[in-house]
């Protein structure tokens, strides 16, 4: 047995291998590292669409907060500004009951200090009738 190998033999033996290692890299390697590449391209594009969209996403979903903010605030200044046109409205009327009732109470008073003072002028008539019916009774005689 030899230690060191013979040249042509180790020649005609790499030969294959290199043939077989040169094959393999253009058939099966570079195809291969060709897709994965592409495959790593296509990934990245689609996480930096993801991105964008997401990105519009959340931009469309501010811009919606923001209207719905406004809306809200809008619809809390008509809600303020008929809640005001109302008390007013309840104010008015009831300043005009309040007037209506006030008026009907002075009427009132007057007629009772009216019918007040016309049974006190009756009620004097038939006491001073009535004290000389007494005392023409009592006395036996008309008075004058």
């Amino acid at each position: 047995m030899e230690i060191i190998p013979d040249p042509i033999h180790v020649a005609l033996l790499t030969a294959p291998f290199l043939v077989a290692v040169l094959s393999l890299h253009l058939i099966l390697w570079r195809p291969l590292l060709d897709w994965l590449e592409e495959r790593e391209g296509t990934t990245t594009d689609a996480y930096k669409q993801a991105d964008e969209l997401d990105r519009a996403a959340e931009e469309h979903l501010q811009g919606i907060e923001t209207r719905l903010v406004e809306a809200r605030r809008e619809a809390n200044s008509l809600r303020q500004a008929a809640r005001a046109r109302a008390l007013a409205k309840e104010a008015e009327i009831l300043a005009a009951a309040r007037s209506r009732a006030e008026d009907q109470l002075n009427d009132a008073i007057t007629k009772i200090d009216a019918e007040q003072q016309e049974a006190r002028t009756t009620l004097q008539q038939t006491a001073a009738e009535l004290s000389s019916t007494i005392a023409a009774r009592v006395l036996g005689r008309e008075l004058p």
